[in-house]
């Protein structure tokens, strides 16, 4: 695998990760928002499952910032080239977060 393959592949598993976290996280507001917002009594099964999502979201965290830390570590892009595409791909899917990294 050359160098372009490789950062494609690179940008492509950034991606996935980032995408994963927004649909959790749009998942995981909406309970939120019914619970809080709207006083709506969550059943058993909602509240697992919200638990459960939550849990799967640090997990996801965890993950992405491995995958991120590996890829620089490894020299396959600089951190502000990877900090970028993840950046990107949560604005393309709706997320406006600030991140650095130092």
């Amino acid at each position: 695998m050359n160098e372009e393959e490789l950062k494609k592949k690179a940008k492509e598993i950034l991606y996935e990760s980032e995408r994963k976290k927004v649909r959790i996280s749009q998942a995981i507001r909406e309970y939120e928002h019914r619970f809080y917002d709207e006083g709506d009594a969550l059943d058993d099964v909602e509240m697992k499952d919200w638990k459960s999502k939550e849990l799967y979201l640090i997990d996801l965290r965890n993950k992405r910032d491995t995958i991120f830390n590996t890829i620089v570590f490894l020299g396959i892009m600089g951190e502000e080239e990877a900090a970028d595409i993840v950046c990107n791909a949560g604005k393309e899917l709706g997320v406006i977060e600030i991140r650095t990294r130092r």
